[in-house]
């Protein structure tokens, strides 16, 4: 799957041939990473504590990697990770997705599988505290012309190695970066917000005293202060007061019930 997006210039775009090779290589690097994550998954299998058991209701944090050449970008004297940097700021502006720090994914990986292999003893061995995210945004960053002009090549999967997207753009040599930020983030933006409606933040009241209570979601899933839910199941409307990591305090803003009782269930309007 291989989407033509216009950029700026509308009469100039690259060959598909061109297209073809670019995405080809991304799609190499993609694999490795994924074939790298699957083997650390293997060798945790005895080391890491089970998981706790979803209650199937409650929302996981929406977690990206943004994976870009960083030896590319020493090169380009900093082209890539000026784009990096923009398309992480957007996506912390525009959306509820948290962007990981992790500017070499591939590399993390590569020195984790290495810290679980039989060159360290088995009882120096310790599950890495590396969470894996749930989507990943694979940037690359090629000149295709005299004119200066390069095409960023993005591919959007998810860690279950499905390709949500592959699609590009254009980036013009004599306009600052900055300056054509929204023309190169506008797709990929009502990518994540579309993503974003498939799922949406939902809570479970954990601690309830009449008006007031605690909500089990907080700013690492996307929980703002301000941020209104609807109680499941009732007419009421509340409003977040105080959002911390882990857990909200919400209030009664509108509704015909008197009080919030623990247990029922809320979602983001």
């Amino acid at each position: 799957m291989f989407n033509i997006i216009i950029g700026h210039d509308k009469k100039k775009q690259p060959s598909v041939e061109l297209l073809r090779l670019l995405n080809e290589q991304d799609r190499v690097k993609q694999k490795e990473i994924y074939e790298l994550i699957n083997k650390i998954e293997g060798k945790l299998s005895g080391l890491s504590p089970k998981s706790i058991p979803s209650d199937q209701w409650t929302s996981d944090s929406l977690t990206m990697v943004i994976d870009y050449d960083a030896y590319a970008d020493m090169l380009n004297k900093g082209r890539e990770g000026i784009i990096f940097s923009v398309i992480q700021s957007r996506i912390i502006d525009s959306t509820r997705i948290k962007c990981l720090e992790r500017k070499s994914f591939a590399s993390i990986l590569r020195e984790t599988d290495l810290s679980l292999s039989r060159l360290v003893p088995v009882d120096k061995r310790s599950p890495p505290r590396l969470l894996v995210p749930r989507y990943f945004l694979f940037l690359s960053v090629n000149d295709i012309d005299d004119d200066g002009r390069a095409i960023i090549i993005m591919r959007l999967t998810d860690k279950k190695r499905t390709i949500i997207d592959v699609w590009h753009e254009m980036l013009e040599k004599d306009i600052p970066i900055i300056d054509q930020a929204d023309e190169f983030c506008k797709n990929l933006l009502e990518k994540l917000n579309s993503l974003e409606t498939e799922k949406p933040l939902r809570g479970i009241i954990t601690e309830a005293d009449n008006h007031e209570a605690v909500m089990n979601i907080g700013t690492d899933a996307g929980v703002e202060p301000g941020q209104r839910f609807r109680i499941i199941g009732r007419d009421t409307i509340v409003k977040v007061v105080v959002a911390k990591s882990k857990y909200s305090i919400i209030d009664i803003v509108d509704g015909n019930d008197t009080a919030i009782v623990k247990g029922l269930k809320t979602e983001a309007i």
